[in-house]
């Protein structure tokens, strides 16, 4: 959002500011003749006239702005992908905007994240722009807390996105948020558990079916000679995550009617999908005992640190720290 949203706000003070400056009175309009001008009786000398001694008057900078950022994953002064990115966007819009400056503040991903977003977002200061997830875009909304960005979407705007992309961010008929990113949601495999074990790696013309899924996690679960215990899948699954979502999916059900509008997870096929989640923690033992309650950050941690699980569902947004 801050990317898109930042330039907007910074055009729409600038312009604020130039037409304040350049707009002046309307000049009247000469009244017509009533009379034929008198014939000249003698040729004039041009009449002088002093040039102005006052320069005309400078348009008015820009006042100086502050824009505080909240921005999940950030850690000042880090090396990963999200916190460099977010640094150089900042850093080009900065230059770009020189009257304004952008503070950024860094919340991790986990329930201490959430409180301190929360707790800025109920004080109703010191806070701009932050990134909303689209489980918690509606409630915001309907509490009052976001600003609608209808009025300063351009077509140019929509041309950037699909349209669903926006539909995520409509609630009532106006639009709460530009779209940030929309990802599919992909398994990481660490390769070397898997030659470990001997399991083979599935591919898209050898895809996997449930049953082999959950025998290959089978195999890959298992206690190292140092007593290490490796599990062989797990995702972040505390409330409001989203990354384990494709499994309601997998015997055809659906968390939400098309229209968004009925809860339909309770039906035969979503019920059927819920089980076979429950399944690979409560009957399979193919997961860590946090599976359920497991945040992002950790369940990284646990694939990328630690090396004790062998698959990860997760975004393709976990690229660039492997």
């Amino acid at each position: 959002m801050m990317k898109r949203l930042l330039p907007l706000l910074s055009i729409l003070i600038v312009l604020s500011v130039l037409l304040s400056a350049c707009g002046g009175a309307a000049t009247p309009a000469a009244p017509e003749p009533t009379q034929p001008p008198p014939a000249a009786t003698e040729k004039t000398e041009p009449v002088a006239t002093e040039a102005p001694t006052e320069p005309p008057a400078a348009t008015e900078a820009p006042k100086p702005v502050t824009i505080t950022f909240y921005q999940r994953g950030y850690i000042e002064g880090g090396t990963d992908a999200g916190t460099v990115s977010t640094d150089k966007a900042v850093q080009k819009f900065m230059g770009a905007n020189p009257h304004i400056t952008v503070n950024i503040v860094g919340i991790p991903w986990t329930a201490e994240g959430d409180t301190k977003l929360e707790t800025a977002l109920a004080a109703r200061s010191d806070i701009n722009v932050f990134r909303v997830t689209s489980p918690n875009l509606p409630r915001y909304a309907k509490q009052g807390i976001l600003s609608e960005i209808t009025p300063f979407l351009t077509e140019e705007d929509q041309a950037d996105f699909y349209e669903s992309g926006f539909q995520v961010a409509t609630v009532d008929g106006k639009v709460w948020a530009w779209p940030l990113w929309v990802t599919a949601i992909s398994i990481f495999a660490n390769t070397e558990i898997f030659a470990e074990r001997g399991v083979e790696l599935p591919s898209l013309d050898d895809p996997w079916t449930w049953d082999e899924f959950v025998s290959a996690s089978k195999e890959l679960t298992f206690k190292r000679d140092d007593g290490t215990q490796v599990f062989g899948f797990t995702s972040s699954s505390k409330w409001g995550a989203v990354e384990y979502y494709p499994l309601m999916y997998i015997d055809g059900g659906r968390i939400l009617s098309e229209d968004g509008k009925t809860f339909v997870q309770n039906q035969p096929e979503g019920i059927s999908a819920l089980d076979k989640m429950a399944s690979l923690a409560l009957e399979h033992k193919v997961t860590p005992p946090d599976f359920g309650t497991v945040d992002q950050a950790g369940v990284r941690s646990q694939f990328k640190d630690i090396k004790n699980v062998a698959m990860l569902m997760s975004t393709p947004g976990f690229l660039p720290d492997l």
